[in-house]
């Protein structure tokens, strides 16, 4: 049986609409203040969660702490391990998790935290206008889209477009899922699934 922390709150959105909402609710704190803690990463990793869990240790129990993990991607081993520490977490700690996709996370992690979807309602005109491309134009775009330092959340946002667009075709959804796990995690090889990705949407289209 899981143990909801009510001190826990995942925000789904994006890191500028997340920090607003921190803000909001616990006033203006800066990296400076020794009761806030701020983590952001593209992609968390087992690493990272040990090094959030040496942070929090070396802040000592203080009163309020408030602490903030900025993700755009969450590795399973780090799931675990970010869930020893909520786990672990004195009862006045506050801390919010701000990630764009609720279904990065497992169950597990998911139950022990109250969720806020922040997420505008997912257009499908960044779907439609790729796809009305040719192929070799669309592999040129998502060449180029990879070249940008936030190619993570570009790459979410037109697959996300995507799954709405294929929302009715199921081996669609599934395929564009694993690709978009796949590419955000930015761990292997690129360009075949830069290419999946071109050629399953023109399926898709057509």
């Amino acid at each position: 049986m899981s143990t909801y922390n009510h001190n826990v709150t995942l925000l789904v959105a994006d890191p500028e609409q997340g920090m607003k909402y921190v803000h909001s609710v616990c006033g203006t704190h800066t990296i400076t203040d020794p009761d806030f803690i701020k983590f952001e990463t593209d992609n968390f990793l087992i690493d990272d969660a040990r090094k959030l869990e040496s942070l929090l240790m070396s802040s000592g129990i203080q009163s309020g702490l408030v602490v903030v993990v900025s993700v755009q991607n969450i590795r399973q081993e780090a799931q675990n391990a970010l869930l020893k520490i909520l786990e672990e977490l004195p009862p006045d700690t506050k801390i919010f998790i701000i990630i764009p996709n609720a279904g990065l996370l497992l169950p597990t992690l998911l139950s022990r935290m109250s969720v806020i979807n922040m997420q505008k309602q997912i257009n499908i005109d960044y779907a439609t206008e790729f796809l009305n491309k040719s192929v070799i134009e669309r592999l040129e775009f998502l060449q180029n889209l990879h070249k940008q330092d936030d190619f993570i959340k570009q790459i979410n946002e037109l697959t996300d477009s995507m799954l709405e667009f294929c929302k009715n075709d199921i081996a669609c959804v599934s395929k564009i899922s694993t690709l978009k796990k796949y590419l955000s995690m930015s761990v292997g090889p690129i360009k075949p699934a830069l290419e999946e990705l071109a050629f399953l949407c023109y399926n898709a289209k057509n």
